[in-house]
């Protein structure tokens, strides 16, 4: 399985390939495959997957020591920000905010896709209920798991966010929010699960008290919203706005992974070009007298 593959074998399958002589872009996992699929020139750039940011990074070093001229990477810049921990490798670029999901989220995508799913009459019943935006919304209950994450990044506090393998079981977003009124169910039950779900994942993971204590200090911290939440913790938390509060019957509607593909679907490629990831790589492909954009966002 894709998991299972060390960096060194896709760079060395990368370099043994000698069939196509165009560019490679490494990224970090399927989901970023489906979106850059859309808006690069596929006869001139080959999307390869590399199972995890960690993997990615070794893969464009290796390539990178080896004198390899034809690829780049593009990773999420998750906490790196706001920790001052920017990840300095050549060849390498990040997203602008949190991760894909969250520059997606910045844009009318996020809209459109509660328009896609929901009926027009209860989104506007919900909208004068809560008296703010739904993004509002969805974001004020995003920002305590976002802050939690944070924390166990700072202080080592050994959580667990995802599951071990692809087909593990996936953390509960309806245990600490709840899903009949829409609201947090406090940070106790937070904590609580993440703590429970962290359980055998960790070699050592902090006791409640600590994690309590920590989470709160990161709490006093203020940070841009756009690099603090995970548009995954938003995309479950959406899921569960769409789905039990609008009360959609959409077929298509699963789970979070419904909406992050929808998502990247409704994602109008001009926005990109709006970008600084766009900026910066442009830069890169034009000094090298590289095509990597489909026609519509490949001028300056």
């Amino acid at each position: 399985m894709e998991e299972f593959i060390t960096a060194s074998r896709t760079a060395n399958a990368i370099m043994q390939n000698t069939t196509f002589q165009g560019v490679y872009l490494l990224l970090e996992g399927k989901k970023d495959k489906q979106f850059y699929n859309r808006i690069i020139d596929s006869n001139k750039v080959k999307l390869k997957t590399t199972s995890g940011k960690e993997n990615l990074r070794e893969v464009i070093k290796i390539l990178n020591s080896r004198s390899f001229k034809r690829h780049l990477g593009i990773q999420d810049a998750d906490f790196s920000r706001l920790t001052d921990n920017d990840v300095n490798i050549t060849n390498l670029f990040m997203t602008d905010d949190h991760d894909l999901e969250m520059m997606i989220i910045r844009t009318s995508a996020f809209d459109e896709v509660i328009q896609h799913f929901c009926d027009e009459d209860k989104i506007k019943d919900f909208t004068r209920k809560i008296n703010t935006t739904i993004k509002a919304k969805v974001f004020e209950l995003s920002i305590d798991v976002a802050y939690l994450k944070l924390a166990n990044e700072e202080f080592n506090l050994g959580l667990k966010f995802k599951p071990k393998s692809i087909n593990g079981k996936h953390l509960k977003y309806s245990k600490f929010i709840c899903n009949k009124k829409f609201k947090s169910l406090g940070q106790n039950s937070l904590i609580e699960t993440c703590y429970n779900y962290s359980l055998g994942k960790c070699r050592e993971t902090q006791n409640k008290e600590i994690i309590m204590e920590k989470f709160n200090m990161e709490k006093k911290t203020q940070h841009d919203i756009y690099q603090l939440l995970n548009g995954h913790d938003v995309s479950n938390i959406l899921f569960i706005l769409i789905k039990h509060i609008l009360k959609s019957t959409n077929g298509m509607l699963k789970d979070y992974n419904s909406i992050e593909s929808s998502l990247i679907l409704v994602y109008e490629k001009i926005n990109f070009k709006k970008t600084d990831l766009y900026r910066e790589i442009f830069k890169w492909a034009s000094k090298r007298n590289i095509t990597l954009f489909s026609n519509e966002l490949n001028a300056a």
